[in-house]
């Protein structure tokens, strides 16, 4: 074969692998922001990092989880150092791991092969 096909071909075996490889890690973090509290379930993310820190000075307050079903938060800075910390750990952890895979430059690699 052509050394520039099979250049091309390594190429976009490379390109197809790297997406998958992203998009894993973007589910993966997606998951683990995920959190039980109170009996509720909350996506961790920037609008409720901002919410709970609007209403936090109410020291109690109730919220609608993830299901749309309400939670009595009875501790609300209690509330926000666990959203914030779960944030925190998974974004870095997130970065770690997606700037280890940039550096990885054939298919083989990516996938430890």
């Amino acid at each position: 074969m052509d050394d520039r096909l099979v250049k091309a071909l390594e190429h976009a075996d490379y390109r197809q692998t790297l997406g998958i490889e992203r998009q894993r890690l973007k589910d993966k973090a997606h998951a683990e922001l995920v959190i039980g509290y109170c009996g509720g379930m909350f996506t961790v993310d920037r609008t409720l990092i901002g919410f709970i820190n609007s209403i936090k000075e109410y020291g109690s307050a109730v919220i609608l989880d993830d299901n749309g079903y309400p939670v009595e938060i009875e501790n609300l800075e209690d509330f926000q150092a666990r959203v914030i910390g779960t944030y925190f750990e998974v974004t870095n952890r997130y970065l770690t791991d997606y700037n280890e895979i940039k550096q990885k430059r054939t298919a083989a690699k990516l996938v430890d092969l």
